[in-house]
């Protein structure tokens, strides 16, 4: 079975359909699993063995996927196999704006894909015809989106693991050879001999966090949730072509209703001007009776192995030296100008922010 078999396979078998009827990139575990055992086969192994961590025995999944896929997808390390059965290697098999992509589990995973992954998604502008570069790619979701409708895409990651699997899903889309991969991390990376890019992407680690409770490079986006960004907007400005824009989403501080991180993208840290604007999607104040907040107190303290309690006295002392109460997700439409014109959409209130 070729790559192209396989897709039809998850087609005629009900497996995208099932998959799609909670949403686009959902990642609803307990309807999977609830609804996994009433299923026909062949969608039952594939449901379980793709989504609900199920094993199938191994002669059935050679007999399902068919020998060039199994073995793929067991050299990529998605799948395992032991003691007779084949297993999901801690991944789920997720579809995003019909693009098929495997997606790691876990607190710390080494290929990344989240709700804000299929924000960015789902917000990222078309560039008909144009060139464009994601950068923090992971897996290569954006990239992927992007090379759609592109002349030309690149993405840059610096895990090997999801350079890896990103060439993978280049395969299994259809893409391959829509998409230059580069091994690299984004502050190392020189991107002057490819030119400049209609469009530069990037979900970067967004999650603010005190210096005294560090989290996985993936997640961890220094003291106020800027670092990887404002480093980013630095050093790719010049690669930008005329009329050209970054696209990005982010997890900003606030006070009081104001979103205090915009000031960042100013002329005074830049050290160039900005136009464009900045939606705010979601807003939650720091405070334990705040569901992300609370997820993410609970996310430090299996981390670091503490009690509740004392990260959230960590981090409220963080947050009041720096004079926040609150945070506020956001995407950004930002490109350099000759005057600083950025506007604030503010819908946080009358929006399901995509952590919901």
């Amino acid at each position: 079975m070729s790559w192209s078999g396989f897709r039809t396979l998850l087609i005629d078998s009900g497996y995208l359909a099932f998959y799609l009827a909670w949403g686009d990139g959902n990642r609803r575990r307990d309807a999977w699993r609830d609804q996994h055992a009433a299923l026909a086969p062949p969608l039952r192994s594939l449901v379980g063995l793709f989504l609900c961590g199920e094993p199938v025995a191994s002669e059935e999944a050679v007999a399902l996927l068919g020998p060039e896929i199994n073995a793929r997808l067991h050299a990529a390390g998605v799948i395992r196999t032991r003691d007779g059965y084949t297993e999901s290697n801690g991944f789920t098999l997720v579809a995003v704006r019909s693009l098929l992509i495997f997606c790691q589990d876990g607190m710390n995973p080494a290929v990344y894909f989240g709700r804000d992954s299929l924000a960015l998604g789902l917000f990222q502008g078309r560039r008909d015809g144009g060139r464009t570069l994601d950068l923090c790619a992971g897996g290569g979701i954006q990239a992927m989106l992007a090379a759609q409708f592109a002349r030309e895409s690149h993405a840059v990651e610096a895990n090997s693991t999801a350079i890896a699997l990103a060439r993978l899903h280049l395969e299994l889309n259809g893409l391959a050879g829509r998409v230059t991969l580069h091994q690299a991390r984004v502050e190392e990376f020189a991107p002057e001999p490819l030119g400049h890019f209609d469009l530069i992407t990037f979900n970067p680690p967004l999650i603010p966090l005190p210096p005294a409770l560090p989290l996985a490079v993936v997640s961890d986006g220094g003291p106020d949730g800027l670092d990887v960004t404002r480093a980013i907007l630095r050093r790719y400005a010049a690669s930008l072509a005329p009329g050209g824009a970054f696209e990005f989403i982010g997890l900003g501080l606030g006070r009081d209703g104001v979103p205090t991180f915009v000031e960042q993208f100013s002329q005074d840290v830049l050290g160039y001007a900005v136009e464009g604007f900045v939606t705010l999607y979601g807003r939650e104040p720091l405070t334990l009776d705040a569901p992300l907040y609370r997820k993410l107190l609970v996310q430090l303290a299996l981390c670091h192995r503490l009690p509740a309690e004392i990260c959230h006295a960590i981090c409220d002392y963080h947050w009041e030296r720096l004079a926040a109460n609150e945070w506020c997700l956001f995407f950004a439409h930002l490109r350099p100008g000759p005057t600083q014109r950025l506007q604030v959409h503010d819908i946080a209130q009358d929006c399901c922010n995509w952590f919901r």
